[in-house]
């Protein structure tokens, strides 16, 4: 009778584990799922309807374009379209003033200055080319999980995470 009962004892011991594990896992499961929807609904947020000013400017900038993906970073807005296949970000004040276009590109379009300092740090995987307003023009380029801004020249100018964008 005692090894019966000290074997049931044990098998519902080992029940218990294995029930204490599964409820682990369920829960990290949930946990995932959870933050999964927070980020989407994060995305859902991020999308927005500009001011008019912005909204104006790139309809006068883009007429052809319609229903842009709108984005606010900080004090900027944000328009993202495709154009000829490419991403294009089209990034407007909250006065509906141009502050610059970033385009993506191939990494065989980067000037060979930039190209050639950028490969030091590691195999470029996405190439992007941003024209300020004024018409200088930067080149934003991910190498593994960071991401590095270059002038024409070649010379860095920001380096960041992935996580910083």
């Amino acid at each position: 009778m005692k090894v019966t009962f000290a074997l049931a004892l044990a098998l519902l011991l080992c029940g218990c584990q294995e029930a204490k594990e599964e409820a682990t896992e369920v829960k990290e499961e949930i946990k995932q799922e959870t933050q999964e929807l927070r980020d989407d609904v994060a995305d859902v947020a991020a999308k927005i309807h500009p001011p008019d000013e912005p909204a104006k400017s790139f309809a006068h900038d883009y007429p052809d374009v319609k229903n842009p993906d709108w984005e606010k970073e900080g004090e900027m807005y944000e328009a993202s379209f495709k154009k000829d296949g490419l991403e294009t970000t089209v990034i407007y004040e909250a006065d509906g003033s141009l502050y610059a276009t970033e385009r993506d590109m191939a990494v065989s379009e980067l000037p060979d200055d930039v190209r050639k300092a950028a490969t030091v740090k590691g195999t470029i995987s996405e190439a992007s080319v941003i024209t300020m307003a004024d018409g200088r023009e930067q080149f934003e380029l991910e190498i593994g999980d960071r991401h590095y801004i270059y002038n024409r020249k070649g010379t860095l100018l920001v380096e960041k995470s992935g996580e910083d964008d």
